[in-house]
């Protein structure tokens, strides 16, 4: 993390939001997190108090998986946010942003039990634009504390304000199978999979879940054609090592 320095000018700050525009621009044009995080770096170093770029940086980290390290400026951000949003409606809307990624970030480090105070209550802040992604990181959370009827209950709601939240549609057929109401896991499948919004034909968990529960119903074509796509999504990852094994067993005299 960056030193916190209160000797911060006027040119300093502006040098820092150059450098954080940059790195949006980079990312989110170009898909290059590299740099991102590189032109993110100096924009610390010139204020360590730009609380927008603590959050990216924090984000940037948790999309690549290393949430250990997107925890410590997640926290930051929270912090700065939390202090300047009491007079700015459009910091408060980045306070809730903030606070949902670090609650996403401690559901990923094993640490559910620790993010649900936090999800709860950014679910239900009003100033937070996107609450179908806190529900929806409610819901990994009670998922992964086996708390599986109220991950069932917030995820409902999450796709009641959003159709399309494809991830929160996978979350609710998983949390669905799990109470053992498999066909309408599969309805929750079915749209995650059938969503056009980018990225979701690509959730590798959602194909071979589906894949898996059409097999246990004997549907043997359809179950094939899921586990396949499964397999084809990433090969070597846990899921598409386990698609390819079912894949292998339905292939066995």
């Amino acid at each position: 993390m960056f030193a916190h320095c209160a000797a911060v000018n006027e040119d300093q700050r502006n040098r820092s939001q150059r450098e954080y525009e940059l790195a949006v621009s980079l990312y989110r044009d170009e898909r290059n997190a590299q740099s991102a995080i590189v032109a993110l770096e100096r924009a610390l170093r010139s204020d360590p108090a730009n609380a927008e770029a603590h959050l990216l940086m924090g984000q940037l980290y948790g999309e690549s998986g290393m949430y250990d390290r997107a925890e410590p400026f997640l926290r930051r951000a929270v912090e700065l946010f939390r202090a300047q949003a009491a007079d700015d409606p459009e910091r408060a809307s980045q306070y809730g942003e903030a606070r949902n990624s670090l609650g996403a970030a401690l559901v990923n480090l094993g640490r559910a039990a620790e993010a649900l105070p936090m999800l709860r209550e950014v679910s239900s802040d009003v100033h937070y634009r996107a609450p179908h992604l806190a529900l929806g990181n409610l819901g990994a959370a009670y998922l992964a504390l086996h708390r599986d009827r109220e991950a069932v209950q917030v995820l409902e709601r999450a796709l009641g304000i959003r159709r399309d939240f494809c991830v929160g549609a996978y979350r609710l057929g998983e949390a669905r199978h799990r109470i053992g109401d498999d066909e309408h896991a599969i309805e929750a499948l079915d749209q995650a999979l059938g969503t056009t919004a980018h990225g979701c034909d690509h959730i590798q968990a959602a194909w071979r879940l589906r894949g898996e529960l059409r097999a246990s119903l004997h549907q043997v074509e359809a179950a094939r054609a899921d586990l396949t796509r499964c397999r084809d999504l990433d090969p070597g990852s846990t899921d598409g090592r386990e698609c390819a094994t079912q894949l292998r067993a339905t292939e066995a005299p």
